[in-house]
């Protein structure tokens, strides 16, 4: 086992790795998906392939006339056989629609052509070609956490100021980081949490800590594509070891659950 050591008075700082805890491993609700990118149906690109990687059609149709209330959005497979045909509504000027392929009732097949139709109000036909492929395998970010000691005791009285630089590599931005410090037992939280959106994952994220140890600072990630990763920094003052003054960083593996639980 590695360690590298620094001189601090009586301090250990433990970097762990582990699950989510349960204070802070609730769900965020703010959806990290990038905006919509809407193909044309003005375009009259027939010869451009679309690539979707989710079931999701986005389109946006500019009606230059207005005369009708309703236009009719058909879909065929590479052999010209009908899958499909919507009846949308529209309105003069630009209009925007999403359709979830899942909600139709067809086996699609990745990397098979499709072709989307509609006829515009003076009988001119558009035309836009689309295909599904395999989504990029998702990987996790890589996090960790510098620390800094500015001014460390473990006397109690002396004043108490460390900081904490977040650094994350892979994944795919934004990044949603929050971090959290805890109380030694790790059961109640000593600061409000902090939250940021980090779309430059070279940006820094630092945190300033001035309660006396003992306690745990925690990064937790989750990237664009929902995977997480978070690190654990435990800070305790070692006792019975009076004259030995080191700051040592272990990288541990996350624990085993007994009873074959996963």
């Amino acid at each position: 086992m590695n360690y590298n050591y620094l001189h601090i008075v009586n301090l250990a700082i433990l970097l762990l790795f582990f699950p989510p805890l349960d204070i802070y491993a609730q769900k965020q609700n703010e959806s990290l998906k990038n905006a919509s990118y809407y193909i044309s149906l003005n375009a009259d690109t027939p010869s451009k392939v679309h690539d979707l990687q989710e079931a999701s059609l986005s389109m946006e149709y500019h009606d230059r006339y207005g005369r009708k209330k309703e236009m009719t959005f058909s879909i065929y497979d590479h052999k010209r056989t009908l899958i499909t045909a919507l009846v949308m509504d529209k309105s003069f000027g630009l209009n925007h629609y999403t359709i979830d392929l899942r909600d139709i009732q067809y086996q699609w097949k990745t990397e098979q052509t499709y072709s989307g139709e509609i006829v515009d109000d003076v009988g001119r036909r558009h035309q836009l070609l689309f295909r599904l492929i395999p989504a990029p395998e998702k990987e996790k970010p890589v996090v960790n956490i510098v620390v800094n000691p500015l001014d460390v005791a473990c006397n109690g009285v002396d004043d108490n100021v460390i900081e904490y630089y977040g650094k994350i590599e892979g994944g795919n931005a934004p990044y949603r980081i929050s971090w959290f410090v805890l109380n030694e037992q790790r059961t109640e939280l000593i600061y409000q949490p902090d939250t940021k959106l980090i779309k430059d994952p070279t940006q820094t994220m630092m945190i300033q800590v001035d309660e006396p140890p003992g306690y745990s600072v925690v990064l937790h990630v989750v990237d664009a594509c929902g995977m997480e990763q978070q690190q654990m920094a435990n800070v305790i003052c070692e006792k019975g070891r009076k004259k030995i003054n080191t700051l040592f960083l272990e990288e541990v593996e996350p624990p085993v659950k007994k009873g074959g639980g996963s």
